[in-house]
């Protein structure tokens, strides 16, 4: 995938009939635009490619996947030296669809939650080589579950700070 830089970040849907898979390219969302700022919601309905495929560092205030949304997986690719990772600022992951969402990421990828962010409902974060999830200020793991393996490159990490919680979460880590 040839990832382009996005050029301005707004709150977007993705798109029902995206051109690739690639988070990055602004003609897979409406409005032409990539949400990837702290303030961005990133949203998904139904669409006809539900694998995008997410690369580079970036924040948003939350993704959300509305009531009647299809089942994605997403996969986190690493990028170099520099690596692929979410930050979530707000809401974190909102998942009304009542369909599992998944989330696949490895060594050099992974997510972090701040403020009062969460990881979701119906969420699967799914790791066989490495990756890191962190959880700071009083974010929430949520209901989400999560199955962190350890791979050819190292282990997966899992960390609470300050008064976050695991909350409902199921975490699995095998070797």
């Amino acid at each position: 995938l040839a990832a382009q830089r996005p050029m301005l970040a707004a709150s977007a849907t993705w798109a029902k009939n995206p051109s690739t898979t690639d988070w990055n390219d602004s003609s897979n969302w409406t409005p032409s635009m990539v949400p990837h700022s702290a303030t961005d919601i990133a949203s998904f309905e139904t669409s006809r490619k539900t694998d995008p495929v997410v690369l580079g560092l970036f924040s948003l205030a939350s993704l959300s996947f509305g009531s009647g949304a299809d089942a994605f997986t997403f996969t986190f690719m690493p990028t170099g030296t520099v690596g692929t990772r979410i930050s979530f600022y707000d809401g974190g992951i909102v998942n009304i669809s009542g369909k599992l969402q998944t989330f696949v990421f490895d060594f050099g990828t992974g997510f972090s939650f701040y403020n009062s962010a969460t990881a979701g409902q119906l969420i699967n974060y799914r790791s066989e080589m490495g990756g890191i999830l962190l959880f700071a200020d009083s974010s929430s793991a949520g209901s989400a579950s999560f199955e962190i393996s350890y791979g050819p490159t190292g282990p997966g990490e899992i960390n609470f700070a300050d008064t976050t919680t695991a909350a409902d979460a199921t975490i699995n880590v095998t070797s």
